[in-house]
């Protein structure tokens, strides 16, 4: 049940700690996923239990070279999709505590841009602020490919902007911040493009603050495990180890003559 109150936890490690971070929640091994970004680049990989109140130090990115980017949970491939300033794509996989080099994004200008994973379309939905425009891409992790998207209305839009994805709504929720507080609340709309301004805040005292999402997040089922294909007469029978997962609604079985 929800109490309405705070809890002041542990710092993360070390003796130097970036004032420009990004995190996203690791469904699968229910851990906080922190990538920290310094001037030389993004440098640290950590992750954070919240059961045990413990930090754990897990790799480092190579230097790259701005301090900003963002990071999303992408929850169909168990990965966080992790981007810098200049485009840079990396995949982590916490349980192997390793990345992976994906396709790079054009001049992401993340002075202090977000990311959410769309559960629904399966994309990870970055907004960065950007004069140029670009503000608004969707990377899939199956296809390795970028999007550019639509940006989000008004003349004029903060370079300080936080997202979370609100799952029952199908929707990307930004909170924007200006120098006399928060103003804005927009949501995306990743199948259609399209961005609402939802509400206006009273101005509040800092530019700066930070969203979450508090509700049900769907976890998908595992891979069916021990597959085997039986030859027949004119046709195939095949066997696997069933899921062990309540929800699971059904199996999908797709055929081909490829073996890929």
């Amino acid at each position: 049940p929800s109490t309405n109150s705070w809890e002041v936890k542990s710092n993360r490690p070390g003796t130097s700690q970036s004032t420009w971070l990004s995190i996203a929640y690791d469904v699968e091994s229910d851990r906080i996923i922190l990538a920290e970004y310094y001037w030389s680049g993004l440098k640290r990989i950590l992750s954070y239990d919240y059961n045990s109140d413990t930090w754990e130090e897990k790799t480092t990115l190579p230097a790259l070279s701005n301090q900003w980017g963002a990071i999303t949970y992408d929850s169909s491939n168990d990965r966080c999709i992790i981007i810098d300033n200049d485009g840079r794509t990396y995949a982590y996989d916490y349980n192997s505590n390793t990345y992976t080099t994906k396709a790079s994004t054009i001049y992401y200008h993340g002075d202090y841009g977000s990311g959410s994973f769309d559960v629904e379309s399966g994309k990870s939905i970055f907004i960065s602020w950007s004069p140029a425009g670009d503000q608004v891409r969707a990377y899939d992790y199956d296809t390795n490919t970028w999007e550019t998207k639509t940006q989000r209305p008004g003349n004029y839009q903060s370079m300080w902007s936080y997202s979370a994805y609100d799952v029952e709504s199908d929707r990307t929720i930004l909170v924007e911040y200006y120098w006399g507080g928060v103003q804005r609340v927009l949501s995306y709309h990743y199948n259609t493009d399209t961005w609402v301004q939802e509400k206006i805040f009273d101005g509040l005292s800092n530019i700066w603050g930070a969203i979450a999402y508090d509700g049900y997040i769907p976890i998908p089922p595992s891979i069916p495990q021990n597959l085997a294909a039986t030859a027949g007469d004119q046709q195939v029978t095949l066997t696997w180890t069933a899921n062990t997962e309540t929800n699971l609604a059904s199996y999908k079985v797709y055929g081909g003559t490829s073996s890929s």
